[in-house]
């Protein structure tokens, strides 16, 4: 009997979710540890059994007698050299296969109708994602040392542009930006809220964070953008339009490796990529006209 403990971000837990279904299929007394986002895997029909979240009581007598492992994508050769995609690296850690699964995620009616009446019904519902996890506020700026995110210029920019186009821009995170005022935003939702949300657009827009994970998994249309990340490990090039300062089309070609095995490269990174997102103002409004063109091809 074996414990596989998944850690990290909510887009890790998505990306594994089709490796750990194979392998309690094989091994159906496996226990899967999670942390924080534990939630998301509910509903999961496959998985019901195994889940356990780390803050369970009596943890250490659940998993005392079996063989634990920890897994860890970032280390898997394939993925390091972008010869595979995190839902790969996952299924060569714990399965020793690379099978490409989209991820599929579960939300009961109730939760998509609770979500879905705050929302008018005559417009088409457009989720953005601007920042990520790492983005922070200085004064009236948003900033993020991984260079994942976009400025709150080009931010307001495609708010704007969305709104006047007649779209419902609802903004994909919880925490409290300034540049965000006026707009409905996910502020106070639980994970299974933000789930729902998703559940129920009709187009994403955001950055390499778990907003694009989630989309994916519903099969929403969208556009993503890679700064200091690369589609070939985190994104899904044959599903959303990507985009990046260097190449306006298909995705990011860096100047430094984004992968984070130490704390000096991680740090690398960062500075050396930090501009990825930085738009001029012709291309801003060239992507945001692009992006329009999207959607009404795709939300018909």
């Amino acid at each position: 009997m074996e414990s596989l403990i998944v850690n990290g971000g909510l887009g890790r837990i998505i990306c594994a979710i089709p490796a750990l279904e194979k392998f309690v299929q094989a091994r159906p007394n496996t226990n899967i540890l999670t942390s924080f986002w534990t939630s998301v895997l509910w509903g999961n029909k496959k998985l019901v059994n195994n889940i356990i979240d780390v803050d369970t009581k009596d943890l250490y007598l659940k998993v005392k007698d079996t063989k634990i492992r920890e897994i860890e994508p970032y280390f898997n050769s394939k993925f390091l050299n972008g010869q595979i995609n995190l839902i790969q690296a996952f299924d060569e850690e714990i399965n020793g296969t690379t099978d490409n699964i989209i991820p599929k995620l579960h939300v009961t009616s109730f939760e998509l109708l609770k979500v879905r009446q705050q929302f008018p019904k005559d417009k088409k519902i457009v989720v953005f994602q601007p920042f990520g996890s790492t983005a922070v506020q200085f004064d009236d700026q948003v900033v993020d040392e991984t260079g994942r995110s976009l400025d709150v210029n080009f931010t307001q920019h495609i708010i704007s542009t969305l709104t006047n186009a007649g779209f419902q821009v609802v903004i994909f995170d919880n925490r409290y930006f300034s540049c965000f005022e006026g707009c409905m935003t996910a502020n106070g939702y639980s994970i299974r809220d933000s789930l729902a949300l998703i559940a129920n657009c009709d187009y994403f827009i955001g950055v390499d964070s778990s907003g694009q994970h989630i989309a994916r998994s519903f099969h929403k249309p969208g556009t993503v953008f890679f700064g200091s990340t690369r589609v070939e490990n985190f994104g899904y090039a044959d599903w959303f339009m990507t985009i990046s300062s260097i190449d306006l089309e298909v995705s990011t070609h860096l100047r430094y490796p984004p992968i984070r095995l130490s704390g000096f490269d991680y740090w690398l990174s960062n500075l050396t990529n930090s501009s990825n997102l930085v738009f001029t103002n012709e291309q801003i409004e060239n992507i945001c006209y692009n992006i329009i063109k999207d959607i009404k091809q795709k939300t018909i």
